[in-house]
Order: C-alpha cells, then sequence, then structure tokens
C-alpha cells in the first residue's frame, strides 16, 4: 500500500520594531511503500530570544517528577505552619498547580507529599522561580489565584 504524507515546516520570526510576525513555510510531500506513525509526546522547554528573534526546543535531560499532592504553607496561609493547603494539579499537565486562596500577611511556601523533603521557596513576593529549600515567599493579605509549575519552580500568585 502506498501512502503520502505532507510535512509542513514553519520559520517564524517576530519583528519588533512594527510589532508583525513573519513566517516561511516549507512544504514536503513524501511517498511511502508502507506507512505506520505515531506520537511520541516529550516534556521540552521552549525558549524565546527577543534580541535574536529565534526560539528553541529542548528535551528535558530527564523524566520530571509527579506529585500526589502538592500544596502552599506558612504564616500567611490558612493553616500556617502546621499543615499544608492542598492546590488542584491541571487534569491535562501533572506539573501545573492553582489554588484560590486568601492570605494574610507573612510568607509561604510550596511543597510535595505534605513534606519537607520537597519544598520551594524564593525571597519574591507575587512572582518568581522557586528553588529547592529556598527562602519563605513574602505575601501581602489579600486573596490570590495562585499558580505553580513544579517543573521548574516558577510561581504567580494574582490578587482577585
Amino acid at each position: 500500500m502506498i501512502s503520502k504524507i505532507k510535512l509542513n515546516f514553519y520559520n517564524i520570526k517576530l519583528n519588533k520594531l512594527n510589532n508583525t510576525i513573519n513566517t516561511k513555510s516549507i512544504n514536503y510531500e513524501i511517498t511511502f511503500l508502507k506507512f505506520s506513525m505515531y506520537l511520541v509526546m516529550d516534556t521540552i522547554t521552549f525558549t524565546f530570544d527577543l534580541s535574536s528573534n529565534t526560539f528553541t526546543l529542548e528535551p528535558l535531560a530527564s523524566e520530571p517528577t509527579t506529585f500526589n499532592t502538592l500544596g502552599i504553607i506558612g504564616s500567611g496561609t490558612a493553616e500556617g505552619w502546621d499543615a499544608s493547603t492542598a492546590m488542584t494539579a491541571l487534569q491535562f499537565d501533572a506539573h501545573i498547580w492553582n489554588i484560590t486562596a486568601t492570605l494574610t500577611d507573612g510568607e509561604m511556601k510550596f511543597r510535595a507529599n505534605n513534606a519537607w523533603d520537597i519544598n520551594w521557596g524564593s525571597n519574591t513576593e507575587i512572582s518568581g522561580k522557586g528553588t529547592q529549600d529556598g527562602p519563605n515567599i513574602p505575601v501581602a493579605a489579600g486573596t490570590y489565584n495562585i499558580w505553580f509549575n513544579s517543573l521548574d519552580g516558577r510561581y504567580i500568585l494574582i490578587e482577585n
């Protein structure tokens, strides 16, 4: 059986001067005597460099860890330093966590599996990149939609 597949590759460039995106398309058509297709999903790092108008896609060096639970903890959270307040992982990405929480003036951290062996902190409020055993994150009183990425430790607190 002869099968054909058409491949499209796009070269995308961002023009910073007039805020336009330029694309160049290259099309290939390949004929196979026998065709089978499979899809491999990998976790990749996408980096976009505005200074050179380039991007890179790099696979992660190792399989990322997934966690059963992830939560916020600290003097600014509902449970204080006694217990984590559970966050919810997105259904389509087990590394993106979210919670809407009312915080008080104080500090917080993110931690996995209700234990201290895996925890993230940073000295920047509102948004930042937490590191393993990093400092406590300063928080101001308010209700926030809190997002956390367990792949790289990045977080953001969006006040409601």
